[in-house]
C-alpha cells in the first residue's frame, strides 16, 4: 500500500507541475565582468600621436581608459599603457589595435606609422600577454563602431571603405 501511495503522489505532482507550466524556471544573470577587450587607437596632431586605450567589458561598458602622447610610435611604445591596463583590470581576453593601415595575418603590411610595419607588434603582444592581438584598419573599425552604435539593420556605407549588409560587416581595404 505504501508503494502505491507514493506512486499516486508522484503522478499527482507531475500533473500539478504540468498545469503550472513545469518545474520552476531558473534565473540566469549575464556577468559582463567575465571578460574584457582592450582597444588601442591613435590620432595624429602636429606631428605627434595621441594613443587612446580603452578596456571594455562584455556589456560594452568602459571600465578603464588611458591616453598618452608619442613623438614616434614604435612596437614597444604601448608597453607601459598595456602593463597598467593588465594590472588594473583582470580578465582581458583580447587586444585590438585600430590604426591607419592594413595587416595580412600577423604582419602589418601598410601603416602610417612606418615603424610598426612587420610582425613584431602583434606577435610580441600575443607572447607577452597570452591573449590574441588583432589589427583593424581605423576606418573599418570606425565603420563597424558607427554601425553598432546607430543602426542595427540595413546598409551603412561610408566612403567605400567598409559596409554593413544584413548585419554582416564586410571589411574594406585602403
Amino acid at each position: 500500500m505504501c508503494w502505491q501511495g507514493s506512486r499516486r503522489t508522484a503522478r499527482r505532482r507531475k500533473r500539478e507541475d504540468a498545469v503550472r507550466g513545469g518545474r520552476p524556471s531558473t534565473l540566469y544573470r549575464y556577468r559582463g565582468s567575465y571578460g574584457h577587450a582592450l582597444a588601442l587607437y591613435s590620432f595624429q596632431d602636429r606631428g605627434r600621436s595621441l594613443v587612446r586605450l580603452h578596456v571594455i567589458d562584455l556589456l560594452g561598458n568602459c571600465v578603464y581608459q588611458d591616453n598618452a602622447w608619442f613623438n614616434l610610435l614604435q612596437p614597444d611604445s604601448f608597453g607601459k599603457m598595456l602593463e597598467k591596463a593588465f594590472q588594473a583590470v583582470a580578465g582581458i581576453r583580447l587586444i585590438g589595435f585600430g590604426l591607419p593601415g592594413e595587416a595580412v595575418g600577423e604582419e602589418i603590411t601598410l601603416c602610417d606609422h612606418k615603424t610598426l610595419l612587420g610582425t613584431e607588434l602583434l606577435q610580441g603582444c600575443r607572447k607577452k600577454y597570452g591573449v590574441p592581438a588583432v589589427f583593424y584598419n581605423d576606418i573599418n573599425a570606425t565603420v563597424y563602431g558607427y554601425y553598432r552604435r546607430l543602426f542595427e539593420k540595413g546598409i551603412v556605407p561610408i566612403r567605400y571603405r567598409g559596409y554593413i549588409f544584413l548585419g554582416i560587416f564586410l571589411r574594406g581595404w585602403a
